[in-house]
């Protein structure tokens, strides 16, 4: 995820240098190392920009914002969170969950599918800490106790009218 907004804040500050071409790199870098400011107008007040930059206050506050959520998507990330594996049947689970919600009268057996699932995932990850995936055995939990439940209401009501 820190990569792909990486690559986003990389093209914008790209297109920025394209669009402005008096932006010098040294100037650029200046400010990309800076340190981020704690609110976001007082970002735009401070420029550690050199005087012969002609940069309006527009591509001040882009390379401001660019910077601040940089800075702030660094102190936030969990850098071995990519590393750690995901528990087996989480993800299964919650796909088996989004399905048991969309695809009709399948989605019971899906769901019950998806709900054994996500238990098991659930008890591997409470075993071992080390392994992530617990959102998405949530999800599938989630999903596929809404879908058994719609759906065996539904066929109860089918039953009953048929009787």
């Amino acid at each position: 995820m820190y990569s792909k907004f990486l690559f986003i804040a990389t093209l914008f500050v790209l297109f920025a240098t394209v669009w402005c071409p008096t932006l010098q790199a040294a100037n650029l870098n200046a400010t990309l190392t800076a340190s981020a400011p704690t609110d976001i107008s007082a970002g735009v007040r401070e420029t550690s920009l050199s005087p012969e930059a002609k940069i309006n206050w527009k591509q001040r506050l882009a390379i401001k914002l660019v910077t601040y959520k940089i800075k702030k998507h660094k102190s936030v990330a969990n850098p071995g969170a990519a590393n750690t594996p995901n528990a087996k049947g989480a993800l299964a689970s919650m796909v088996l969950g989004i399905l048991s919600l969309v695809i009709p009268y399948a989605g019971l057996v899906l769901g019950i599918i998806g709900i054994v699932l996500a238990a098991k995932a659930l008890k591997r990850i409470e075993a071992n800490p080390e392994l992530s995936g617990r959102g998405m055995a949530i999800t599938g939990l989630v999903c596929s106790i809404v879908g058994v439940a719609i759906y065996a209401v539904l066929l109860i009501a089918i039953l009953i009218s048929a009787v």
